[in-house]
């Protein structure tokens, strides 16, 4: 098993949090070689190399590094201009690049951002079948409408057939949309990456994604801010879009609510992070329990937004008993971002 992982200093202990909770979840015995970790970093100083790398060694895997140097510098050649990321560090960008420095044995990889804990084995997703797709991935339904009205993306997990990418270019469809577009994308690679590659995804059930804000959310919530997404989550129980509508609904509503209760892979996409002092997330034991097995346990929390992690568990409380305060809160912050 391949997985790809896209860090900066920053982000060390989050990265190693992640790799312990694959490793513990059964991901490091794999039938076809075990599991290696490709991280794509910049400027990782050494003494992070050799900490990650002798953690996923402990577990009986394997660390690769790919050292993208002034990725600024490198997107600037290739765009003819400075690369513009809004709010985002210029890394986002780096999964971009991840099928062309990737050996040349590896078929498929699974990237995962590095804000997310593995709760079960991974392998029942590597070895999907991506349908001719290049590549799986879950739905976001709560994107901002003037974003896309129709069917969505998070890039955060993104199981990817490398040989249908690098025969199809599309990393230089990618650079070529992005050059168009340079400045006036929300969410940079993500919204890259949803039209470069529209058509030719395979959207799996939500488990394996899952935001942690989902967890306050209704399925009748979501299809309200996206009505695209009923059939997704059908399509991924198995019911396909010939099915009667009552059957369909009845399948989307349940697998989501199966994704809810017990999630494959929990994504800290929301500003309720668990290694914020004061959080309230619903997944804060678990990364907690993950943290411990790696040379950060016991780490203390980052101090200084305590008073904002209690208004955004309001938020979500609310969210789960108010049907549309969270709609309502998002279009408000949406408008203060325009």
């Amino acid at each position: 098993m391949d997985i790809v992982i896209n860090i900066d200093n920053n982000f060390i202990c989050q990265a190693e949090t992640l790799c312990a909770s694959v490793f513990a979840n059964g991901c490091g015995n794999v039938s076809a070689g075990g599991c290696t970790i490709h991280v794509l970093s910049n400027a990782l100083s050494e003494e992070n190399r050799k900490e990650l790398s002798g953690l996923v060694s402990a577990f009986g895997g394997t660390c690769r590094f790919y050292d993208l140097g002034d990725l600024a510098a490198s997107l600037k050649e290739r765009l003819g201009r400075d690369a513009e990321t809004g709010k985002f560090r210029v890394t986002v960008l780096a999964r971009l690049f991840a099928a062309e420095l990737l050996p040349k044995t590896v078929n498929r990889f699974l990237y995962l951002d590095s804000d997310m804990i593995v709760r079960h084995s991974l392998i029942p997703l590597f070895d999907g079948d991506l349908a001719g797709n290049i590549a799986a991935v879950c739905a976001e339904p709560t994107i901002y409408r003037d974003i896309s009205a129709g069917p969505y993306f998070n890039s955060g997990m993104m199981l990817i057939d490398r040989g249908r990418w690098m025969e199809e270019k599309i990393t230089d469809r990618c650079m070529e949309y992005y050059r168009q577009k340079n400045g006036t994308l929300s969410f940079v690679d993500q919204d890259i990456l949803n039209a470069v590659l529209s058509g030719r995804v395979k959207f799996v059930s939500q488990r394996w994604n899952f935001f942690t804000n989902y967890a306050y959310e209704s399925y009748a919530s979501l299809t309200d801010r996206a009505p695209w997404y009923e059939d997704i989550c059908a399509e991924a129980a198995g019911a396909g879009r010939s099915a009667p509508p009552e059957e369909k609904r009845r399948a989307a509503q349940a697998d989501y609510e199966s994704s809810q209760k017990d999630p494959c892979i929990v994504h800290f996409a929301g500003d309720e992070r668990p290694w914020l002092s004061g959080n309230r997330n619903p997944y804060r034991r678990e990364y907690e329990f993950y943290l411990n097995k790696t040379p950060h346990a016991g780490e203390t929390p980052v101090k200084g937004k305590e008073a904002y992690m209690t208004f955004y568990h309001l938020v979500n409380v609310l969210s789960a008993k108010i049907p549309g305060f969270r709609k309502l809160v998002s279009a408000v912050y949406r408008k203060t971002q325009n």
